[in-house]
């Protein structure tokens, strides 16, 4: 049961990445006006009286990528489903790696944390992150000031999961 509600969620997540490629390349108004239902931009921000042409190519070329990424994982997720999963014969099954040899948990947590660590000390990063993917929108004072707080807040739980990177790393590893 567990195993197909996965496969539904994943085949799901895979057409809304689809979807989502075909809206970034080919009507990039109506992706703008979903994006702003979907953030509730208008609640913490107001539109800018010259908002910036839409069409820009580095999102056509992004929803492409999208586009090619979502329809591969939904061919693949179909095509599994109509096949079925071909076991692995025992012989040519792959050994356990050995202990010493997950460094991806030590990098990844080491890697987060700092992330984390910057995220407080610069909140502002975050925010200007934020505003280059809200080009037509311009944030009120008060919104700054929360996403300076909210940033910090972010930067903590990032902190906190690269702890648990690291504590998984040290757990395989000893």
């Amino acid at each position: 049961m567990r195993v197909s509600v996965l496969w539904v969620a994943l085949f799901l997540w895979a057409l809304l990445m689809l979807c989502w490629g075909v809206l970034s390349v080919f009507f990039q108004a109506t992706l703008q006006r979903f994006m702003d239902w979907y953030t509730l931009a208008d609640t913490w921000s107001k539109q800018k009286a010259a908002p910036k042409a839409h069409g820009s190519l580095s999102q056509r070329v992004g929803g492409v990528l999208v586009m090619l990424m979502g329809g591969w994982m939904v061919f693949e997720l179909v095509h599994l489903a109509r096949r079925g999963p071909k076991p692995t014969p025992p012989a040519r099954a792959v050994p356990m790696a050995p202990a010493e040899l997950h460094w991806s948990a030590l990098v990844a947590g080491i890697v987060t944390i700092t992330l984390g660590i910057y995220a407080i000390i610069r909140p502002q990063a975050l925010l200007r992150m934020t505003q280059a993917n809200f080009p037509n929108r311009e944030l009120s004072k008060e919104t700054v000031a929360r996403s300076r707080q909210g940033a910090r807040v972010l930067g903590v739980l990032t902190i906190a999961f690269g702890a648990f990177l690291l504590f998984l790393w040290y757990g395989w590893t000893h």
